[in-house]
């Protein structure tokens, strides 16, 4: 499914990525006290008020350093050297999600591979899957509203050991 996205995701324009970019960045915005809620219940770990500001940052600060940056087509042209730089997506990210900072790692990392026309798959840490799974759905739902194509966002609901391995060993798969 993300191999479908890919491919209809190398079909977007800078505008079309913006909008997206900025659905999920509001969506993150508007969810980061109930998710940093649900991660320090989940987990156990840190200090609500710091997850929250974690979520703030990572939806607020990323999407400020990244929304105005071309990911679209040419982004740099040295006219003396003759050479151009052109920004093309890599294809479905598997990105593994640490329990220590669950919801804030997921967002931060949905805003750049939405950014780079990258679909994701998120990896949950055991100990935080329920808020990593919670935030890949508000995430992958604004997403969708906005104009990303259908499994833009996912995430493993399955056993983690087999079918990680098999994801893992996927042909057109990055991780981060």
């Amino acid at each position: 499914r993300a191999t479908v996205a890919a491919q209809a995701f190398r079909q977007f324009d800078q505008a079309q990525v913006d909008l997206i970019v900025e659905g999920v960045y509001q969506a993150a915005w508007h969810a980061r006290v109930d998710l940093a809620r649900q991660a320090f219940e989940e987990t156990g770990m840190g200090i609500l008020e710091d997850k929250v500001i974690k979520n703030s940052y990572a939806s607020l600060l990323v999407y400020e350093d990244i929304r105005a940056r071309r990911t679209v087509g040419v982004i740099c042209h040295d006219p003396v050297r003759g050479i151009s730089e052109v920004a093309q997506p890599r294809g479905p990210i598997l990105a593994t999600i640490p329990v220590t900072n669950p919801t804030s790692t997921t967002i931060f990392k949905a805003l750049i591979c939405m950014k780079t026309r990258n679909p994701v798959i998120f990896s949950p840490h055991r100990g935080a899957r329920k808020c990593i799974r919670e935030t890949s759905r508000i995430l992958a739902e604004a997403a969708e509203r906005a104009g990303a194509p259908a499994d833009a966002i996912q995430c493993i609901s399955r056993s983690q050991s087999d079918y990680f391995e098999r994801i893992l060993r996927h042909p057109q798969l990055a991780l981060i």
